[in-house]
């Protein structure tokens, strides 16, 4: 406590206060006494200065100022081996502190691109724009939750009123009693904001991805517009586009192209991923569906840009609640074919070729992308999925055929139609002979069985014949085995 003595007045006080040298009090105009103008401004400022002095030492805590029960709780603290984490120990933060607290958001800002590069992948990809792909350009773009529409559990943000911001997730070390009170204070300003406003609206992700060769500015800046563009294609605007501080990702011609568009470019911290989530939750989505997809359709590893353009085309169609019907990737597929600068060389081959389903086609409106075994690709809008092969289900019996016995034998060189006769058989004498064939097999040599054959060759027509044998009645045959004589 300090005593200070100015003329009458005398001032006790325990606060750090400069009095002026001038009089402290004064005469009012109506004849009473009243401190001046410059003792009341050095109180003032005294007591500001206790205040922060007691800011100070709560926060800093410095040796000279802590009282004996104070030190000894720092004394423990040391020999314990700086356990538990105290956030004012210098030690302590300088090895285990975190920085700033990430908080689940839960009101996101709506449509926003957030993007990000992945790679580069130790295998080139291969796609039919091209076969050495060794990154990924992904995006994440954030809008209110469609009515109708179902969607799985990462891409949904419900809008919970009575979650506040959430919970402090703090690696490393408890939150302590600070932390919790000021959590609870948030909680009740975002609990009195929605309540306020009546801000009860979810929100979903669409994600997007687009393979590039390189990671080169020039590169990423076409993947960049390629991806807005796709969004603007879905019917929905881009107002901010946020990514982390790599290069590629904030050089100048790419921030001009943007704000030509009302497009506003924004960042994270620097060596800070995690102000830039939604992007790294959709480089994890990526690369988790293509290892799936190229397992289940038993795919090489050379197709995983086309997995995860597939992946993320499946993820759009259904959170947009699109209703055509995706094939599924790896599907066995027959695609119609064209083959230029053969001529007609390939008229008869078949027109139609199988191979797999691998995504729809970015450049050919409702086209579809199919691979062959050669690794070969082919864009086609003719494509047939679920055929059956009937060949292989039914087996055709084996059918046996008798061949007849020669019935002549040729001992020289002759041609074909001397040997089958000069004047074929009409169908007359072509059921006689067979009739003949019929009792000769069977052995019949009776006399019915001679006038049943003597009835089919008086149906058969008789040749034709001039001269004297022109004029005489009747036909006549010769049978049996040999015949000699005419």
């Amino acid at each position: 406590m300090s005593e200070t003595t100015n003329d009458r007045v005398k001032c006790a006080s325990t606060l750090s206060v400069s009095f002026p040298r001038a009089p402290w009090e004064q005469q009012s105009k109506g004849g009473q006494l009243e401190w001046t103008e410059e003792f009341c401004r050095a109180l003032s400022q005294g007591v500001r200065k206790a205040r922060m002095r007691g800011a100070l030492y709560r926060m800093m805590g410095p040796l000279s100022e802590m009282t004996k029960e104070e030190l000894a709780k720092w004394t423990q603290h040391v020999r314990q081996g700086h356990l538990p984490y105290n956030k004012r120990c210098q030690t302590c933060v300088a090895t285990k502190a975190t920085g700033h607290l990430h908080r689940r958001v839960e009101a996101p800002s709506c449509f926003t691109l957030s993007v990000d590069v992945c790679g580069p992948f130790r295998v080139k990809g291969h796609t039919p724009e091209a076969l050495d792909y060794r990154y990924m350009l992904v995006g994440s773009y954030t809008m209110p939750k469609l009515p109708g529409t179902t969607c799985d559990s990462g891409d949904v943000i419900v809008n919970n009123p009575a979650a506040g911001v959430g919970d402090i997730e703090v690696p490393g070390h408890p939150v302590d009693d600070v932390d919790q009170a000021d959590m609870d204070r948030l909680n009740a300003e975002y609990q009195e904001l929605v309540k306020e406003v009546g801000d009860k609206m979810d929100y979903q992700v669409l994600r997007y991805a687009v393979p590039m060769r390189s990671r080169r500015a020039s590169e990423v800046n076409a993947g960049v517009r390629q991806m807005y563009l796709q969004v603007k294609a879905d019917g929905l605007e881009v107002f901010r586009l946020h990514s982390d501080r790599a290069t590629e990702l904030c050089n100048r011609r790419l921030r001009e192209w943007l704000l030509d568009r009302g497009v506003l470019a924004t960042t994270g911290e620097a060596q800070t991923p995690q102000q830039n989530g939604r992007a790294e939750a959709t480089v994890k989505f990526v690369k988790a569906e293509a290892r799936l997809l190229m397992t289940t359709a038993q795919l090489p590893k050379q197709t995983w840009p086309l997995a995860m353009r597939y992946a993320t085309t499946r993820q759009r169609h259904k959170a947009l609640g699109r209703t055509d019907e995706l094939p599924c990737f790896g599907t066995p597929v027959h695609v119609r074919t064209k083959i230029y600068g053969k001529a007609g060389k390939y008229d008869v081959d078949n027109k139609w070729a199988q191979g797999v389903y691998v995504g729809p086609s970015e450049d050919v409106q409702h086209g579809h992308v199919v691979r062959f075994p050669d690794g070969t690709f082919v864009t086609s809008l003719h494509l047939k999925q679920k055929l059956i092969n009937a060949d292989e289900l039914v087996d055709l019996e084996p059918r046996e055929v008798e061949l007849p016995l020669p019935e002549r034998r040729v001992r020289r060189k002759t041609r074909l139609a001397r040997i089958q006769g000069e004047h074929p058989l009409t169908a007359e004498e072509e059921a006689a002979e067979l009739k003949a064939k019929c009792l000769w097999k069977e052995g019949d040599w009776s006399m019915q069985a001679m006038l049943t054959l003597y009835e089919c060759l008086q149906t058969a027509r008789g040749k034709q014949v001039s001269g004297r044998a022109a004029s005489s009645p009747g036909s006549s045959w010769y049978t049996g085995t040999f015949v000699h004589g005419g």
